[in-house]
């Protein structure tokens, strides 16, 4: 069997159109939750926002992720799938090097070495971590 054969997790593969169709997808109901999903991911501070792009005339996500020294912005236009959200999101945490280097490990490292399968298997897992925030957050 190939690397790519195989079923993955369709919520993580799907072309979102829009954000609210990204949200669809994932089953969420704000953007908070998007962010707090990528904060699961890579340990550091995370803002997603909608923005719009004058230049396409379009609406776009920005992902915005802290770093020690500063933050690096990165905006994607539509349509786009979490899985690459998450792939450009590794790229800019590499370039950011570890949260916090004395406590934290590098996660963007760990998740670059990833195969798609193994990278939806981790996506899944934070899924459930933030689905169990939020329950706790209604209590």
């Amino acid at each position: 069997m190939a690397e790519d054969d195989g079923i993955l997790d369709s919520r993580f593969e799907t072309e979102a159109s829009d954000v609210e169709h990204l949200l669809s997808v994932m089953d969420i109901d704000e953007l908070e939750e998007f962010a707090t999903l990528l904060m699961v991911l890579f340990m550091r501070p995370v803002v997603v926002e909608e923005v719009w792009d004058a230049e396409s005339e379009a609406p776009c996500l920005e992902i915005i992720l802290a770093g020690d020294a500063h933050s690096i912005g990165t905006t994607y236009e539509f349509p786009t799938s979490v899985l690459q959200l998450v792939g450009g999101s590794i790229e800019t945490a590499a370039e950011l090097g570890p949260y916090d280097s004395a406590t934290h490990q590098d996660a963007a490292h760990e998740l670059s070495g990833l195969d798609r399968h193994a990278l939806v298997g981790v996506l899944q897992r934070a899924l459930g971590h933030v689905r169990l925030l939020l329950m706790s957050d209604q209590d």
